[in-house]
């Protein structure tokens, strides 16, 4: 229940949407492990992730290296900067 709360209110609608709808779908399926990196990246800055899910390359290690970083590349196909051009 935390998790969800927590992902639900992040403080930008874009983020709220985003996170729910990740725990939402994935829950079920997380490791301890897992939720653990879920929680870790629910700990930094909104502005930031969405700058991260945009252009991982500007993403610090300790966020590219997350798996469920990973997954949410992954899971909801961000547009590369080729692809907006």
């Amino acid at each position: 229940k935390k998790v969800l709360y927590q992902s639900i209110h992040r403080g930008t609608k874009e983020a709220d949407h985003v996170f729910s709808k990740f725990v939402s779908e994935n829950i079920e399926g997380l490791s301890e492990v897992d939720l653990i990196n879920y929680l870790s990246l629910l700990d930094e800055n909104d502005n930031d992730l969405f700058t991260w899910l945009n252009y991982p390359e500007r993403a610090p290690t300790h966020v590219t290296t997350n798996k469920i970083f990973q997954k949410l590349l992954k899971q909801y196909q961000w547009p590369t900067k080729s692809a907006q051009i």
